[in-house]
């Protein structure tokens, strides 16, 4: 695969062709629309040769490959893996209303073979406005930080943060356009942006929780805290599965010690989501 895609970089048969893990150093650190003509070139054909697959390129309205000439993606050192890896995001516009933005989120090695994969919505009728992967106060590694604006009637989140355990990427906070914390609306899945959460199990939240996991901690505090209001009588995407383990784990005597745990916690964010969950 990566051979072909070395291939179909069409260079002059003078100039040697760049390694994998040249490209992507000299990618990282930059969004699409930040490198020349010729990288963009690079990028792009690695994008739709080696990362994406044919049912991704399907949701794309049905066009064969991604052009980015009016998306955006983005290319940065991974570090939170002991040996060299990149985190690659894409932020392609489906330009239609009323639907979901989507994003699709790479971790490769740096030979750029494929480590992880995930695509998630990142707001109904919104609009991807940019990313960044760097530190905040509330959480010891790097963040992926996904910016929003509105779409045509879209009022969802402005601000998506993605922290990683390990590999797997997972919601740790979502923000308002004043830059307050938002709850997560369950009620509908168009509504529920980022990575879905990984177990809603009773010893699964306990063991996030009380663990030292600290996004595991988060994930599972930012589901606990949402909304599961079905708000809307033509929205039933929700199943009452979902909505019935949450009213059952929020009431569970040992979730809800846990709970007034962390509202005691030295991190001011921890101690607010934990507040956040609404107790019996």
């Amino acid at each position: 695969m990566l051979v072909a895609y070395l291939l179909a970089l069409n260079l002059p048969t003078h100039v040697r062709s760049p390694k994998i893990g040249e490209l992507l150093d000299s990618w990282a650190g930059k969004s699409f629309r930040q490198l020349p003509s010729q990288s963009k070139s690079q990028f792009q054909k690695f994008v739709n040769g080696h990362l994406l697959r044919a049912r991704d390129k399907g949701g794309f309205i049905g066009i064969t490959d991604l052009d980015f000439n009016d998306q955006d993606g983005f290319v940065w050192k991974f570090s939170t893996t002991p040996k060299k890896s990149f985190l690659i995001y894409l932020n392609p516009h489906n330009g239609m209303v009323p639907s979901a933005e989507r994003a699709w989120l790479f971790i490769v090695d740096g030979d750029g073979t494929i480590l992880r994969r995930a695509d998630f919505d990142t707001g109904w009728r919104m609009y991807a406005n940019g990313a960044t992967y760097s530190k905040v106060d509330w959480i010891s590694k790097p963040v992926l930080i996904q910016t929003m604006v509105a779409g045509v009637n879209g009022h969802g989140p402005r601000k998506i943060y993605i922290g990683f355990d390990g590999l797997r990427p997972a919601v740790v906070r979502i923000e308002d356009d004043k830059g307050a914390v938002r709850k997560m609306d369950y009620f509908d899945s168009y509504h529920v942006v980022g990575p879905k959460i990984q177990s809603t199990t009773k010893p699964s939240m306990l063991r996030a929780l009380l663990g030292n996991n600290e996004v595991r901690r988060l994930e599972a505090l930012v589901w606990l805290s949402g909304d599961f209001i079905d708000r809307f009588s033509d929205f039933k995407d929700l199943t009452k599965a979902d909505a019935t383990r949450h009213t059952q784990l929020v009431k569970d005597k040992d979730i809800s010690n846990a709970l007034k745990t962390l509202r005691e916690s030295p991190n001011s964010y921890v101690k607010q989501l934990a507040q956040a969950v609404n107790l019996p």
